[in-house]
């Protein structure tokens, strides 16, 4: 049955026309998936991937070592930010990886962390590009000019719920703030939100909206703790169209529509990726590639789909997966997808240097030039940026840094 039928059971009463033009933008997306791999072409290419940061591009000193990676984000001047979880601080750098400054350290006081992780570059109308970050332990939220100056402090009063995930800033019509994505285990059938948006200065929680009960798996409440979220699991469009793919890949990007009359977004059915296990986790009895606890009972299971990474380019969207192919191999590839949401090739990548790039690493940023941010690792074992791209794929762009 068509997904987007349960959009229409469980929002009847949204306004009539807004059903109609999301029936006529997103359609009904249940293709067979066999069906679909044997229409879309599906090209191997070698990836250039590079090291980032290492001895040759970045002084080699302790301030270009990375203990454990967070975010990764840049700012319009094309200088690149980078969040240490161990070092709790954000590291700057040029594009060729020189390294600049750090802001932050550990600790409790002004400007300070306890549990960096998540941050954005902000660069709304209204002011010139800051970067915000979130610290769950201090309970802060902290703006930062992108020279490292702290510019203000957001303090979250105990009791009222701190945003925990990745995050971006957007407009609109009546509000301006930022939307975060993360699930609350505990919360009440009425309030099981997938994105939740704040307002600018962080006084409100304007609403929230996306329920895990939407996503194709979520007949087992166990799979709401393998919503795990990453930087790359969700964009935002220039119309405000919100693509969602959980880390656990089911083979569909859920999709949000914005609904300019009542200012929120609506569920808006799900685009039909690639897959050929269509259950991205089977449940065994004993230990096996994920081990979950859930309440009192202790899940294991074997993961056959992952989303990698998921970004909006001028010419349209690309989505970075691991996927349990036919014969039972792993592939890491891409979805590469037009600026109407067809999917046009599946790209699988080979040769791609797993010596220093981990076997399927978590592409955590596309940059304005066109280049991708891939997680790797250093003969030390420490982790280690490396910058992919796809100059062989057609339609492709990029400029040199």
């Amino acid at each position: 049955m068509c997904r987007f039928l349960l959009m229409i059971l469980s929002s009847f009463h949204r306004i009539a026309f807004t059903l109609l033009a999301i029936v006529l933008l997103f359609g009904c997306t249940d293709k067979d998936v066999s069906t679909l791999w044997n229409t879309v072409p599906v090209v191997e290419i070698t990836p250039h991937v590079i090291s980032w940061g290492d001895s040759s591009t970045a002084d080699k000193n302790e301030e270009t070592i990375f203990s454990s990676i967070g975010s990764i984000s840049t700012s319009p001047d094309s200088h690149l930010f980078i969040s240490d979880r161990i070092s709790q601080s954000l590291k700057k750098f040029d594009h060729k990886g020189r390294f600049i400054h750090e802001i932050g350290r550990r600790g409790r006081g002004a400007g300070e962390f306890m549990s960096l992780k998540y941050f954005t570059v902000s660069n709304n109308s209204e002011e010139s590009s800051t970067i915000i970050t979130t610290d769950e332990v201090n309970r802060v939220i902290y703006k930062f000019s992108t020279d490292g100056k702290l510019l203000n402090t957001f303090q979250v009063a105990l009791g009222i719920e701190y945003p925990i995930g990745p995050f971006t800033f957007i407009e609109t019509e009546a509000n301006s703030g930022y939307i975060f994505l993360y699930k609350l285990f505990e919360a009440a059938e009425d309030e099981d939100c997938l994105f939740h948006f704040f307002s600018s200065d962080f006084s409100q929680k304007i609403n929230c909206f996306g329920s895990f009960r939407e996503l194709q798996y979520s007949h087992s409440d166990a799979y709401s703790y393998l919503t795990e979220v990453r930087p790359g699991n969700f964009i935002i469009s220039e119309d405000k169209t919100i693509y969602y793919t959980p880390y656990l890949y089911d083979g569909f990007i859920y999709t949000y529509a914005f609904d300019k009359e009542l200012q929120d977004w609506i569920y808006a059915g799900t685009i039909q990726g690639l897959v050929y296990e269509s259950t991205p986790i089977e449940e065994q009895a004993e230990p096996s590639e994920y081990r979950l606890t859930y309440k009192e009972k202790r899940l294991y299971g074997k993961v056959n789909n992952t989303s990698l990474g998921l970004f909006s380019a001028p010419e349209g969207m690309y989505h970075f997966t691991r996927i349990k192919s036919d014969n039972g191999e792993k592939w890491f590839g891409m979805e590469q997808y037009d600026n109407q949401n067809q999917l046009k090739k599946y790209i699988r990548f080979k040769d791609t240097g797993s010596d220093s790039l981990k076997l399927y690493p978590p592409v955590l940023h596309r940059d304005t030039k066109g280049f991708f941010y891939v997680l790797g690792e250093h003969a030390s074992g420490l982790p280690e940026i490396k910058q992919l791209t796809l100059e062989s794929v057609a339609g492709f762009n990029h400029t040199k840094p």
